[in-house]
C-alpha cells in the first residue's frame, strides 16, 4: 500500500514504573528518534509521571497524556490511539526493549488493505473468561488473538471494531472483545502473524507483577 515511517505514530502506556522508561522508550528512540510518540500515563502524579514529563519536555516528537488515574491496560491504550491522526499505530508496552532497528519498516511492508494488525498471534478461548489455549486443558471454542505487547495497527480498521479496554476490570485480555468481533467476521486477512523475537525482548509482567491483575493492576504487561 506504499506506507512509510511518516504514516506511523507510536503509542505506549505507563503505570507507576519509572525504571522502565530507560528500557522501553529510550530503546525505541535509539532506532526511531523522530517517529511521533504518544505516552499515556495511568499513574497519579507520582515519580513516574514526573519522569515522563521530563522526557517529553526534552523530546520534540513526544506527547504525554496524563489520565490522572488507572484506566486499565486496554482503556489506557485506547485513549492514546484515539489521539493519533496517522494511518498506522505502532504499540509497545512499557517492558518491551527494542534490540535492533528495522522492526517498524518490516511491519509496514506487511500491512495490506484489510489488515487490522500485525503482531504475534496466539489461540485463545472464544468465550469468557478468555485464556490462552495452550494453558487450557478443557476443549473450548477458540479464536486467533493478536498479542499486542508490540505490533502495528491500522487506525481505520481499529475504529471499525470494539475498542480495547471495554472489559478490563475483569480480565487480562485487553483486546478480547475486539478479537471476538474479528473472529465472527470470518476474515483471516485482518490479522497477520509476525515473529517479534528478532527485534524486541518482552520482559513480561513489568507492571502486572508489581501491582497485580484486578483492583489496582492495569494489565500493562
Amino acid at each position: 500500500m506504499g506506507f512509510t515511517l511518516n504514516d506511523v505514530t507510536a503509542v505506549t502506556l505507563f503505570y507507576k514504573t519509572k525504571d522502565l522508561i530507560d528500557l522501553s522508550i529510550k530503546s525505541f528512540r535509539k532506532y526511531y528518534p523522530s517517529i511521533p510518540l504518544v505516552i499515556v500515563d495511568n499513574s497519579d502524579g507520582d515519580d513516574c509521571t514526573i519522569a515522563l514529563r521530563d522526557f517529553v519536555n526534552n523530546d520534540n516528537y513526544s506527547t504525554l497524556i496524563e489520565t490522572g488515574s488507572n484506566l486499565g491496560h486496554g482503556a489506557g491504550l485506547d485513549v492514546g490511539i484515539r489521539n493519533v491522526s496517522s494511518k498506522l499505530i505502532y504499540i509497545f508496552e512499557s517492558d518491551v526493549f527494542m534490540k535492533v532497528p528495522g522492526l517498524i519498516e518490516e511491519l509496514i511492508s506487511i500491512v495490506g488493505d484489510k489488515t487490522y494488525g500485525v503482531s504475534e498471534i496466539h489461540w485463545v478461548t472464544y468465550d469468557k473468561p478468555f485464556s490462552d489455549v495452550s494453558r487450557d486443558f478443557i476443549e473450548r471454542k477458540k479464536m486467533r488473538y493478536i498479542w499486542i505487547y508490540a505490533g502495528l495497527l491500522s487506525k481505520d480498521k481499529y475504529l471499525e471494531f470494539p475498542p480495547l479496554g471495554n472489559d478490563q476490570k475483569t480480565n487480562a485480555f485487553p483486546i478480547g472483545e475486539t478479537m471476538r468481533s474479528i473472529h465472527d467476521k470470518g476474515d483471516d486477512e485482518l490479522l497477520v502473524d509476525f515473529d517479534l523475537s528478532k527485534y524486541v525482548t518482552h520482559l513480561y509482567g513489568g507492571t502486572r507483577c508489581r501491582y497485580g491483575i484486578g483492583g489496582e493492576g492495569n494489565y500493562v504487561n
